[in-house]
């Protein structure tokens, strides 16, 4: 799985809304994981892609998680 999006140079709002992710990339599995190899990697980034996209709530959309929203 990659991660990759492409935006404009000059908007900031969608670097904001990349660099927020990333942030919570960081803080939820590089600053507590020590991934070993690609598979194990590869497991723990699709838990945390269910989780965020279907479990984790978001302000942005009402306190409620995207597959609710």
């Amino acid at each position: 799985m990659v991660f990759k999006e492409c935006i404009n140079v000059r908007p900031p709002q969608q670097n904001g809304q990349i660099e927020a992710y990333h942030c919570i990339v960081d803080r939820t599995i590089c600053q507590v994981y020590e991934i070993k190899d690609l598979d194990q990697g590869n497991e723990i980034f699709n838990r945390f892609e269910y989780f965020y996209n279907r479990e984790r709530i978001h302000s942005g959309i009402g306190y409620r998680s995207p597959i609710q929203y």
